[in-house]
C-alpha cells in the first residue's frame, strides 16, 4: 500500500472500471491511475501493458508508481499499450499489484 496507495486513498472508480487484469481510478485533479493485478501465476510485471477502450492524449506522461522516469507508450487502435523495459521488470517496486499513473495532457492548461 505505501507504493500504490496514491491510486487508491482518495480516488474514485472510472469507467471503464476495469479491464482484463487493470483496476482504474482517478483523483480529483483529473490523474488516472491503472492498477495491474497479477494472475496466481504471474511473478513479474509484463513486457507490455494494452489498454482498450480509451487513449490518452498526444504528450501525456504515463509513469509506474515506486519508479522513477516515464514509460514509453503508442496509441493502437482504439486503446493504447505501455512498454515497460526490462530494468523495471527485473526489479519491480513491488509484488502481485503494480499502478501506472496517467498525467494527461490538457492542451488548454498548455503555455
Amino acid at each position: 500500500m505505501k507504493i500504490n496507495g496514491e491510486a487508491i486513498y482518495g480516488s474514485r472508480a472510472v469507467l471503464p472500471s476495469e479491464y482484463e487484469n487493470l483496476r482504474f481510478t482517478s483523483n480529483p485533479d483529473g490523474t488516472i491511475y491503472m492498477i495491474y493485478l497479477a494472475e496466481k501465476e504471474e511473478n513479474a510485471i509484463p513486457s507490455s501493458v494494452f489498454v482498450d477502450g480509451f487513449q490518452p492524449s498526444n504528450g501525456s506522461i504515463i509513469a509506474l508508481l515506486g519508479r522513477k522516469g516515464s514509460l514509453r507508450w503508442r496509441q493502437e487502435g482504439t486503446g493504447f499499450r505501455i512498454t515497460i523495459p526490462a530494468s523495471v521488470r527485473k526489479n519491480p517496486p513491488c509484488d502481485h499489484a503494480w499502478t501506472f499513473k496517467v498525467n494527461m495532457f490538457n492542451e488548454d492548461k498548455a503555455g
